[in-house]
């Protein structure tokens, strides 16, 4: 089925982190540790199952450009080439809008939403929902219970018409373009690891916003609204990450940076971690894990 497999970390992001055609992928729950092709991480079926190819158009706006602009960045040559630096906080963009915090973000969205509804609909229209139940069950309905499997059938009811595929489509494409153009007003920071300072992995929600505390948990999950972070910051290899600050910088990083920078692809990440073959950071991810204060063991995400 054309498009099934929707890769939310672009296949050339990962391919970075590849030695020999293969990466490492670490399942987080529960904990499986493969060798993987890249093209077998890092996506989700039908993420977006209203238009596939309208969308894979869209990401392909940006994705045609990145290898271009990622030799930039390995050569040092990128903040001469003003083309490239618009193509690298494009990919802060998509890597925000295409991605599990987004059908996280609905999924919570819908809910919060659902039992607003369910409230209100319980205190306003109790008469309403007691006729409903019912026409439905053939009984005479009274009191709370009642009132609440009626008020839950009519929400059951309603949610496919609420959260369709044409719905979450739009959602996402319009937060991929505000993203474009809020990004654009930002100036491209890239950092490396110094010498003897370790490398990068990457997660499957890597584009992260962060605030100014020193805080790892960020994105949505950590209440950081994007237009109010003091970063986005995403790894685009094993020694170089790309981020959003107020002036363009290139510097290397000591090793406990190096450290702070994966602590938070690992707490982010929702289901998988890749690095590179030989990198050895499997017991990090698992101590990094452990700084987790949140419930974030979370449940295979949907999208309508």
């Amino acid at each position: 089925m054309a498009f099934r497999r929707q890769h939310l970390v672009s296949q050339v992001i990962v391919d970075r982190f590849s030695d020999h055609g293969n990466v490492i992928r670490y399942e987080l729950v529960p904990e499986k540790i493969q060798r993987r092709t890249p093209s077998t991480c890092m996506y989700m079926p039908h993420f977006i199952s209203a238009a596939p190819a309208e969308a894979e158009k869209l990401w392909g706006t940006v994705e045609n450009r990145l290898p271009e602009a990622l030799a930039a960045v390995d050569d040092g040559s990128v903040f001469a080439r003003r083309d490239c630096v618009a193509a690298l906080k494009d990919c802060l963009a998509v890597h925000v809008a295409r991605s599990k915090a987004m059908a996280w973000t609905r999924e919570e969205a819908l809910e919060r939403a659902a039992i607003q509804l369910k409230v209100e609909m319980m205190t306003k229209q109790p008469r309403w929902l007691l006729q409903r139940f019912r026409r439905k069950y053939g009984i005479v309905g009274v009191g709370f219970q009642a009132l609440e499997r009626a008020a839950d059938d009519f929400i059951t009811v309603a949610a496919p018409v609420v959260n369709t595929p044409e719905t979450f489509w739009a959602s996402v494409r319009e937060l991929f373009q505000y993203l474009q153009n809020f990004f654009a007003g930002k100036a491209l920071e890239i950092v490396m690891p110094g010498p003897a300072a370790g490398e990068f992995l990457l997660g499957d929600f890597p584009a992260v916003a962060l605030p100014k505390a020193r805080q790892l948990l960020g994105g949505p999950r950590g209440g950081v609204p994007v237009d109010d972070a003091a970063t986005v910051v995403m790894p685009v290899g094993p020694t170089r990450t790309i981020a959003l600050g107020p002036t363009e910088r290139s510097e290397p990083i000591p090793a406990e940076y190096v450290d702070q920078l994966n602590r938070v692809q690992v707490v982010n990440a929702f289901h998988e971690v890749c690095f590179r073959p030989g990198a050895g950071l499997e017991q990090f991810i698992r101590t990094a894990r452990q700084l987790v204060t949140l419930e974030l063991n979370t449940p295979r995400l949907r999208t309508p």
